[in-house]
């Protein structure tokens, strides 16, 4: 819709420039301004961008998912070695 808007606007504004063209491309351009911020928003909460992003951030992610799946071992190695002793 944003891009309709815009490519509208272009027309009427390059055939009248007097008339509301201006007023087409200036909402086209704030439609998909919106839009924009909504992907970047969605793009931000995938685990990829942070790694790309923020390089420091993608080390802690990494080192907390090695210190939680390192506590995950040692918790089934207790509980495994629980039911063997018994």
């Amino acid at each position: 819709m944003g891009l309709a808007l815009l490519v509208v606007g272009l027309v009427i504004v390059t055939a009248m420039p007097s008339s509301g063209g201006v007023v087409l491309v200036l909402l086209g351009c704030l439609v998909l301004g919106g839009v924009a911020i909504v992907v970047m928003r969605t793009a931000r909460r995938s685990p990829g961008w942070t790694r790309v992003a923020n390089p420091g951030a993608a080390r802690r992610e990494a080192r907390a998912e090695r210190e939680a799946a390192e506590r995950r071992e040692r918790e089934l190695g207790h509980t495994e070695g629980d039911d063997q002793g018994s």
